[in-house]
Order: structure tokens, then C-alpha cells, then sequence
């Protein structure tokens, strides 16, 4: 989904030629107006930052730098200090108010490309959750309606079933809602943590036995041995479904997630035969400002490796990224019991 935004909907029905011309006609009418005030020696050079911000908005970093050194020459050497006297101005005054004017011009416009990402981030947050709980949503509507229309012809093994399939998509639809509630709570001192002695072998199966299936059995192999580690399994089952969601929504091929100990940590590693690409890496740590939320790759579970990341930090633990010539992986080391004793 492409989202195209305007930062003054009002005004984007006016052609970008109609722009140049009103910013044009309003630096000329503001030099104007400063050499009808006497030149620059008084205030009236400031009403130039006028045209100097709406350029900025409309047209951004470019064009807001642009008309701020237009502007600074208009009312530099070709205006005096004193129109009465006819006295020139120093070039080291107006040059230095041409670099303002530019710098004025460049932080409005990246003001608004930052306000605009924000805003294309915020929309595409919004669609990314949407994907995600209507597939659980779906299921938990259609088997109830099931049951409550057909309560009591349904054969028991048959209502058995569907109230386990309502239970596992109840606890898959808990576990989406709770990732995104931590990854907009990673930097808030009120995540609660409780660590205390896990399995982790068992908690990586806890964690992907609640993700969708199609999605899981195609593309994830499992090769888990024993490991105990000190952790908080709440956490720790949404740093792992935050890593394995990410590997299995951005990179292609088969993934394998092995467990194992070692004396100073117990890892959870998912193992990709495909390299991963420097953009995509970065991607995945910073999941706030850049949301997939288009084509029909399925969406990162908890919102990716910065969640995975930080979680393991705030248990004692870490994330790390490794290359074997044209594999990678991704470890989440977190510490063992012997460590917190």
C-alpha cells in the first residue's frame, strides 16, 4: 500500500506552478517592503521568513534552502543599510543573514518530511494491526457462530475442536496485541519483568505454536535441544516471536530455529540460507519508523527485531546478528539460572 500525504490538504489542489509563483511574488513584495521601511537597518528584514517557511512547507528541504538564499540576496547586496543615506551594508551582515535564511529554510523543510513520515508511519501501524487480528478475529467469529447455531447437534469430539480452535486464536490474538503494546512501551520504566528458571526449548514451541500455521509450517524447520535460562516467559515468548516473525516476513527460504546452552547463556537462533541485506537489517531495528504494511508477505509478529532486541537487553541478555558466507543468523542469547543466583 503506497500512502501518498499532503501536509496542507487544503491547499494541495493548487498546481506547483501556481506555488512558484505566489513564493516569487511574495519575496518581491517583502524586499519591497523592506526598502519602502528605510532598507535593512530596521526589523523589517524578518517578514522574509513568510515566504521562506510556505516554500518549506509546500516544497520541502530544497526548496525552502532555496528561496532562504534568494531571499538573502534579495536583501543583501542588492539592498542598502540605509536607503536615506544610501549606505551598503557590510558583507559579512548579509551574508550571515543568508545563511540563516537557508538553515531556517532546510530545518522547516525536513520538519515536514519527518512530520510526514510520522504521519505514513502512523497509517501504515494502523493496517499492519488491522492484517493481523482479522485472521484471528475470523476465526474465533465463524466457530462461535458454529456453536451457537448449532450447539446442539454438534457431535462432542466435533464441539471439542472448535472451542480449541477458539482457545488457540484467543491466546494468538492476546500475543499480537501484547507485542505491539511493548513495542510502544520498550522505553517506559513501568514494563513489568518477573525472570525466573524457563525452558527455553519450551518456550520457543509455546511461542510458534501461536502463529499462523500456513505460514509457520511452510518456511520454519525446528531443531531444539534442551536449555534452561533466567527470563521473564512472557518476554521472552515475544522476543521470540518478534525474531521469528520478522525472519519469516522479510527474508525468502527456509528459516531453522535451534535451541542450545552454553556456560554463559542459553540462545535461541534462527538460521536463514539467504544473506541478509543491510537495509532490511536496519529495517528490523528501527520497526517504529519504517512498517511493512503492503503486498501479501505476512506481518512481523511483535514488530520485529527491535523488540527482540531490546527485550533480551532488559532480561540481561542480547540479539546478535552473524554472517557464514551466504547464510545468517540471528541469536538471542539470554542468560542462564546459574547467572542471577
Amino acid at each position: 500500500m503506497t500512502v501518498k500525504l499532503h501536509p496542507l490538504p487544503a491547499l494541495r489542489r493548487i498546481h506547483p506552478g501556481w506555488w512558484v509563483a505566489i513564493i516569487a511574488a511574495a519575496l518581491l513584495a517583502c524586499w519591497a517592503l523592506v526598502m519602502w521601511s528605510g532598507g535593512t537597518r530596521t526589523a523589517m528584514p524578518h517578514v522574509m521568513y513568510l515566504p521562506i517557511v510556505v516554500a518549506a512547507l509546500v516544497g520541502g528541504v530544497k526548496a525552502g534552502a532555496a528561496t532562504g538564499a534568494i531571499a538573502g540576496l534579495l536583501i543583501g547586496p542588492l539592498t542598502p543599510l540605509d536607503t536615506v543615506g544610501g549606505t551598503e551594508q557590510a558583507v559579512a551582515g548579509w551574508a550571515l543573514r543568508l545563511f540563516f535564511f537557508v538553515v531556517v529554510g532546510a530545518v522547516v523543510g525536513e520538519g515536514r518530511r519527518r512530520l510526514l513520515r510520522v504521519e505514513e508511519t502512523r497509517q501504515k501501524f494502523i493496517s499492519a494491526v488491522a492484517h493481523e487480528v482479522r485472521t484471528p478475529l475470523s476465526a474465533i467469529l465463524g466457530f462461535s457462530q458454529i456453536i451457537s447455531e448449532r450447539f446442539d447437534n454438534l457431535p462432542e469430539p466435533e464441539l471439542r475442536e472448535f472451542v480449541q480452535v477458539i482457545n488457540k486464536e484467543v491466546g494468538e490474538l492476546q500475543d499480537i496485541i501484547e507485542g505491539y503494546i511493548v513495542a510502544a512501551r520498550l522505553d517506559d520504566s513501568a514494563l513489568v519483568f518477573e525472570p525466573r528458571s524457563i525452558e527455553l526449548d519450551t518456550t520457543v514451541r509455546q511461542a510458534l505454536e501461536r502463529m499462523p500455521n500456513a505460514v509457520v509450517d511452510a518456511q520454519l524447520n525446528l531443531d531444539l535441544q534442551p536449555a534452561m535460562c533466567w527470563a521473564d516467559p512472557v518476554r521472552a515468548r515475544q522476543a521470540i516471536r518478534a525474531l521469528v516473525g520478522h525472519c519469516l516476513a522479510y527474508l525468502d527460504g527456509e528459516l531453522i530455529v535451534s535451541t542450545w546452552q552454553s556456560r554463559k547463556a542459553a540462545v535461541v537462533a534462527a538460521k536463514h540460507s539467504t544473506e541478509v541485506e543491510r537495509d532490511v537489517l536496519m529495517e528490523g531495528l528501527a520497526p517504529m519508523t519504517r512498517v511493512r504494511a503492503s503486498g501479501t508477505r505476512p506481518h512481523p509478529v511483535g514488530m520485529g527485531l527491535a523488540v527482540a532486541s531490546r527485550l533480551a537487553d532488559l532480561m540481561g541478555g542480547s540479539l546478535l546478528h552473524r554472517k557464514n558466507g551466504s547464510s545468517s543468523a540471528f541469536e538471542l542469547h539470554l542468560p542462564v539460572p546459574d547467572s542471577n543466583k
